[in-house]
């Protein structure tokens, strides 16, 4: 009996030898934890029978001589640990140095981590702590060490090109940034843009359609509105009837936006216009529909003497007013413009993004960043939010020295492949046979068909 056939029937064994009785749960977390061992145990035999294919067979391996044998190896993944042996190859005229039964099987060189497990942390990394992603995905095998050093790994990784949408006329940018705490305790900020069309509604409930986020920490302003000036390009062509409302709190970093983005059109947040009137009117709804009043007629004298007054009446701190009518003043321009424009195009829901793209990971829960891992994070999150899908091509590192014997690879593989047909599982003999179980004579009774035979 070979030991693929040894490993399925003691899976078979393990499976029907489970009581119901037991409970459900208990049933099926057995169930799982044999398949998993089964998983384990069938990649090992594979991984060795391929590098003893490569092995028996000269021709296959033609110019690689062994240099070392019975090599140990540990490849953890979602199933477990897979620990097997493989041979160490020299290729006699390029002197290149390889474990051919690995580069046969797509395993990254020098990686204790499989590429599809290594994948799957990335992606709760997203939205989790690195230790926590590793709890999630292999009950802690990994360190958050190694689950940081994936993330950083990963490279070259962009979005599909879209179909130009050319019959939209208007897009808005929902433009914020979140505030981020370093290691080195230095406060920093995240600047976040999301570009969308007009929004629409379902019911009560409101959505922004085609959404897609843009992200930057080291880029600079001119650079990061460069990228995205671009994608908008990309997506919706460069036309002059292309209408862009940018959305925002009138920091500078987002003004800058005007410059890069044609027809664009600056409208100042609801939230922090709000915000500031506030700290004015100090609770006082009289005093708030006043310098509404102002605001929404351009009258910043009369507010510069409403807002003198009320600080001569000690009502309003000095330097809280001061702060609060040199910022809607610097924002005249977003102001005049929420109000100058159809409710439509003007309300906002930069403070919402922020929230849900970035604040959710990065600064919401207690935690403290490296430069790098802030970086590499953030636009992983906003990769997988707009769509993206992370592949092995991502992760692995590409060996050079094998490049050049690439060709011949893709021809060892097809020779050197393990074949399994030849095994023969009886079934029955692991199904119980009780009378009021007819499914389970069904089973048995059709046990010779499919893909072991």
């Amino acid at each position: 009996m070979n030991n693929i056939t040894q490993v399925t029937e003691k899976l078979l064994e393990k499976i029907f030898s489970i009581n119901i009785t037991d409970g459900i749960p208990t049933l099926l977390e057995t169930m799982n934890q044999g398949f998993k061992e089964f998983c384990v145990e069938f990649i090992r035999i594979q991984l060795e029978e391929l590098d003893e294919n490569i092995f028996s067979d000269k021709n296959i391996r033609k110019g690689w001589d062994i240099i070392h044998k019975a090599v140990p190896r540990s490849l953890i993944c979602e199933c477990g640990t897979i620990r097997y042996r493989r041979r160490y190859y020299e290729h006699a005229e390029t002197g290149c140095k390889a474990y051919l039964a690995d580069a046969l099987a797509g395993i990254e060189k020098g990686s204790k981590i499989e590429t599809g497990l290594a994948l799957k942390l990335i992606e709760l990394a997203t939205d989790n702590s690195y230790d926590k992603s590793s709890r999630i995905a292999c009950n802690g095998a990994v360190s958050k060490q190694s689950v940081m050093k994936k993330a950083r790994q990963v490279e070259e990784y962009s979005l599909p090109q879209e179909d130009v949408r050319l019959d939209v006329t208007e897009i808005h940018i929902q433009a914020d940034e979140d505030h981020v705490s370093m290691q080195d305790g230095r406060n920093t900020i995240v600047k976040l843009a999301t570009v969308h069309e007009p929004r629409k509604q379902i019911k009560k409930k409101a959505y922004l359609p085609h959404k897609r986020h843009h992200v930057a920490y080291k880029d600079k302003p001119n650079d990061f509105w460069s990228r995205v000036s671009e994608d908008i390009v990309e997506r919706y062509g460069s036309r002059e009837n292309l209408k862009v409302y940018i959305h925002g709190d009138g920091a500078s970093w987002i003004k800058t936006g005007m410059g890069w983005i044609p027809n664009s059109t600056f409208i100042i947040d609801k939230f922090h216009l709000h915000k500031y009137v506030d700290y004015i009117s100090c609770n006082n709804l009289r005093y708030k529909c006043q310098v509404f009043q102002y605001l929404r007629h351009e009258e910043y004298s009369k507010l510069r003497v409403f807002i003198d007054t009320i600080i001569g009446n000690d009502e309003l701190d000095e330097t809280v007013g001061e702060k609060a009518y040199n910022y809607l003043k610097n924002n005249r321009e977003g102001i005049r413009n929420l109000y100058k424009l159809e409710p439509s195009k003007v309300k906002t829901c930069t403070e919402g993004q922020v929230s849900h793209v970035l604040s959710d990971r990065l600064s919401r829960k207690p935690c403290a960043w490296m430069d790098e891992g802030l970086e590499t994070i953030s636009q992983l999150r906003i990769f997988q939010l707009n769509g993206g899908k992370l592949t092995p091509d991502n992760m692995k590192r590409k060996d050079e020295a094998l490049e050049a014997h690439e060709s011949k690879l893709i021809e060892m593989r097809t020779k050197a492949a393990p074949n399994l047909s030849y095994n023969n599982i009886d079934i029955n003999k692991y199904i119980p046979k009780r009378s009021d179980n007819r499914w389970l004579k069904g089973i048995a009774n059709t046990s010779g068909s499919g893909y072991y035979h």
